[in-house]
């Protein structure tokens, strides 16, 4: 029997409850394929999806009851405030590389059958082998809807690959109005954590990330407004509590206190996304957390895109979730002017 405690089973279970009693039929021309990826340490956190190489959706969220609605039918919803973006066009095409490079060498699990009379006894004809990348020839076209005039911009990131991060990073810095942020996570290096018990062994100097030092450089060159919306619950809301600190300490060092307003969300949040001046919006994986950046974080995929109406959704869900959101001060008395 093959161990039951990797998501490729979960993913299998749920599947032959669904009803589909078998991954692949030739006479009807189709193949359902599940892989298991460990090519980065500890885990991959790309959350994309891409349809026949025309279409494409970024995501912030998982697949889990988590991210459903509190009222959800099966009751194991947590109401997560999250986005994704779905777009159709060559970017694509960068999508589907990207998960190519993700889906290459992972740790297949194929199975003859999903039925059987007794129960379980289905898993005896699984068994691992290795993830190869074999498409269609329709599915590597680029396809470019008529009279779209749209941009949209793949970032993926690996451990060597750093695209998303200097994507990210100079989103940021081309600010010239404003950056609205809702983000689950806001934090500085991982050696931070240890600030949760003793404070004051971190500090903005030493311990910023990219994303963090390119606010803080664009804030102070431009004089352009920020605000910033995080989760205040478990550990994130901790780690968030620490970033906080070190962040509004050097703002207040540079006089730039007043341009950057920072709250914490009343609820469930696991977003990752920013709109840079009504001009560029970012949505995806990559969260403003150690895990996600630098040489030793995971793999992460967001899109950025130009597209009015996207913006204008996301500013509308931004501006719901800030004005029902709590100053960090209220939370943290030690930002008190």
């Amino acid at each position: 029997m093959l161990p039951s405690d990797d998501h490729t089973w979960n993913v299998l279970a749920d599947l032959r409850t669904a009803g589909l009693p078998e991954l692949m039929n030739e006479e009807m021309g189709w193949q359902v394929e599940i892989a298991d990826f460990d090519g980065q340490w500890p885990h991959m956190h790309t959350k994309i999806m891409i349809v026949d190489g025309k279409a494409m959706m970024a995501a912030g969220y998982n697949y889990s009851y988590l991210h459903l609605a509190k009222d959800h039918p099966s009751g194991l919803g947590l109401g997560m405030v999250d986005f994704g973006i779905h777009i159709s066009g060559p970017v694509a095409q960068a999508a589907r590389a990207a998960y190519d490079d993700l889906w290459a060498g992972s740790d297949t699990l194929e199975c003859g059958r999903l039925v059987s009379e007794w129960e379980n006894l289905w898993q005896w004809s699984c068994d691992r082998g290795t993830a190869v990348v074999n498409h269609l020839p329709e599915v590597l076209k680029y396809y470019v809807p008529a009279g779209e005039t749209t941009d949209a911009y793949a970032m993926y990131r690996t451990e060597n690959h750093l695209a998303g991060d200097a994507a990210i990073e100079a989103a940021i810095r081309a600010a010239d109005e404003k950056i609205d942020i809702l983000e689950v996570n806001f934090s500085l290096e991982f050696l931070c954590d240890a600030a949760i018990v003793f404070q004051g062994i971190c500090n903005y100097d030493q311990n910023a990330l990219p994303f963090m030092r390119a606010l803080m450089e664009t804030v102070e060159a431009k004089q352009i407004p920020v605000r910033i919306l995080v989760e205040k619950e478990a550990m994130n809301g901790m780690e968030n509590k620490v970033a906080i600190q070190a962040f509004v300490e050097e703002l207040e060092k540079r006089g730039l206190r007043d341009l950057v307003e920072i709250r914490f969300y009343n609820g469930k949040l696991h977003s990752k996304a920013m709109n840079v001046d009504d001009q560029f919006m970012i949505v995806g994986s990559q969260n403003f957390h150690y895990s996600a950046w630098g040489e030793n974080a995971l793999t992460e995929f967001s899109l950025g895109t130009d597209d009015p109406q996207a913006m204008e959704d996301f500013q509308n869900a931004f501006e719901l979730r800030w004005a029902d959101g709590i100053p960090a001060e209220e939370i943290m008395p030690s930002l008190a002017p």
